[in-house]
């Protein structure tokens, strides 16, 4: 492909781009059936971009994962700026705001599939992944025969295909294992810093900038793993503090409250009879 092109797709601006005369890039032939069909890919193929290059998807109705082999580029996202460089995968799912650039005065060489379906992130990610070397063989090897006609079976070429398959789900599982293992860390700070000072005054801003994510992102986080928003949550572990301090029986309610964040004695016991289905004072009897 080359010549300069400057294009938009949909009607609401879905995906905008610029490619120079200088950028080189070559298609995988997908078999219409096989498996990456089945997996949702659309396209996928080789790229070489010097000169002007520009992508930018402000809400692409597919999921992109591009895998840097050499050279640099720059990574636009909603979180701030970044460089793309040898090893880093980017992963990209539909929908989510993103551009990505050459540098002027750089090449950039990347390997890359666009997948129509929805992959388990949620946010544009960048990891390290030591799988493209082994990914563009298998693209150039399949490449290289297509171009000769050069497959001995229509078995053989699903067999390559399937191999190439294999790989891209693997480096999707392994990042998503990689990023759980992260919100599982940043969760743990998170509540540990919460519960060394529950009294405190915590809103979701508070709260997000100490994990690390968006107030948005870190909602959808909780919402996953506990079944409840950031707030929803943080009143969870106040009322399960506030039985604790019931259980010693050494704290007056009023006292209690206050410990758990409450200035308002009646907020705090309509908070605890929802959670508890009592009152604080009727919790030990019960």
């Amino acid at each position: 492909m080359s010549g300069i092109d400057i294009f938009a797709t949909g009607n609401d601006i879905r995906e905008t781009g610029i490619i120079g005369p200088q950028c080189r890039e070559r298609f995988l032939p997908l078999l219409r059936d096989g498996p990456l069909a089945r997996l949702g890919v659309e396209a996928a193929g080789v790229s070489r971009l010097r000169g002007r290059y520009v992508m930018h998807r402000p809400a692409s109705s597919l999921s992109v994962v591009a895998g840097t082999m050499a050279g640099q580029a720059l990574l636009w996202t909603d979180e701030g700026r970044r460089f793309l460089r040898p090893g880093d995968l980017l992963i990209a799912p539909k929908g989510v705001n993103h551009r990505y650039e050459t540098i002027p005065g750089r090449a950039w060489k990347v390997i890359w599939f666009n997948i129509r379906r929805e992959i388990p992130f949620d946010r544009v990610c960048v990891r390290r992944t030591d799988s493209l070397a082994s990914l563009e063989k298998d693209y150039l090897d399949i490449m290289q025969e297509a171009s000769v006609e050069g497959f001995l079976s229509e078995e053989a070429r699903m067999g390559k295909e399937s191999y190439v398959a294999v790989l891209m789900q693997r480096m999707l599982h392994s990042e998503k294992r990689g990023q759980e293992a992260l919100h599982e860390a940043r969760m743990q700070v998170l509540w540990h810093y919460v519960l060394d000072d529950l009294p405190h005054k915590w809103t979701l801003r508070d709260l997000a900038k100490i994990a690390g994510y968006s107030p948005e992102h870190l909602n959808r986080i909780c919402n996953g793993r506990y079944g409840a928003s950031v707030m929803k949550h943080l009143t969870r572990l106040r009322m399960q503090h506030a039985a604790h301090l019931l259980g010693l029986g050494t704290h007056k309610v009023l006292t209690i409250a206050e410990l758990c964040g409450y200035d308002n004695p009646f907020a705090f016991s309509v908070a605890f009879k929802r959670t508890f289905g009592v009152p604080p004072r009727n919790f030990l009897s019960q």
